[in-house]
C-alpha cells in the first residue's frame, strides 16, 4: 500500500483556482448590481438574448446557453421584460421603452428582409441606413450581418463605411448598440484605405460598453 502525504487544500490548485474564479464572480456581481441593478442571472440572459438574436428563444434554450438552471432562467426572463425601463429625453422628460422606440438597421437588404420577419410583431422599425436618413430614436441597433470580413458582400468598403456607421449610430437620441461578430475587428488590410475603414469600427468598439455571451464557470 502506498503512503501519500496528507492533502494541503490551500496549496491544491483546483481548489486554489475554483477560490479565485469565485471571488471574480462576485466582484462582478457586485458590479452587475451597482450599475445597473442585474443580478448575474440576468446579466447571464440579457448576453445570450443580445448575442445570439434570442427573438423566440425559449428559457430553455436561454438555459442550454448560460448553463444555468431554467427554473432561475424563467424568473430572470420575467423580471426582465416586466422591468419598465424608460429613457430620458434631452428635457429631462421620462417615457417608458417600446418597440416603436427603436430603429434597427441592416447594410443589407436581405438582413433587413431577415429582421422584419423576426422583429415584425415587436413594433420596432427596420431597415437600411437610406430609409433612416433625418430620422432619429431613442434606441438604434446597428446589425453588421457578417460573421467574417472575408464573407462580406460588396467588400469592405461597403460593409465597413464610415457613413454608415455613422449615420447608423448617431441616429440614436439614448442608446446605440452595435451588433457585430469579433472577426470583423480583425481584418487583414490590404491597403491604407482598408486601415483607415477598419479604424472607425475598432475605435468605436473600444469607446463601447462591450455584451458578450460566454459559458460562465459552474460556479
Amino acid at each position: 500500500m502506498v503512503d501519500h502525504a496528507p492533502l494541503e487544500l490551500e496549496r491544491f490548485l483546483p481548489y486554489r483556482l475554483s477560490i479565485l474564479s469565485n471571488r471574480v464572480s462576485q466582484a462582478i456581481a457586485r458590479e452587475y448590481t451597482e450599475r445597473f441593478n442585474l443580478s448575474m442571472t440576468e446579466w447571464r440572459v440579457m448576453a445570450v438574448l443580445a448575442r445570439f438574436n434570442g427573438e423566440g428563444m425559449s428559457a430553455r434554450e436561454v438555459a442550454e446557453r448560460t448553463a444555468m438552471d431554467k427554473v432561475a432562467v424563467s424568473r430572470a426572463l420575467a423580471r426582465l421584460t416586466s422591468a419598465g425601463a424608460t429613457w430620458i429625453n434631452a428635457k429631462g422628460g421620462e417615457s417608458p421603452i417600446v418597440g416603436s422606440n427603436i430603429l434597427v438597421v441592416a447594410p443589407y437588404n436581405a438582413q433587413v428582409t431577415r429582421l422584419t420577419e423576426r422583429l415584425g410583431s415587436t413594433g420596432a422599425r427596420v431597415g437600411t441606413v437610406d430609409k433612416f436618413q433625418g430620422k432619429e430614436a431613442p434606441i438604434v441597433i446597428y446589425s453588421m450581418a457578417t460573421s467574417r470580413p472575408e464573407d462580406a458582400p460588396r467588400g469592405m468598403e461597403f460593409l465597413y463605411s464610415l457613413n454608415r456607421l455613422n449615420v447608423a449610430t448617431s441616429r440614436a437620441k439614448c442608446l446605440a448598440v452595435l451588433v457585430a461578430s469579433p472577426r470583423l475587428l480583425e481584418p487583414e488590410c490590404r491597403s491604407p484605405r482598408q486601415m483607415q475603414l477598419a479604424n472607425g469600427l475598432c475605435r468605436f468598439r473600444e469607446l463601447a460598453t462591450i455584451m458578450a455571451a460566454s459559458r460562465p464557470s459552474p460556479s
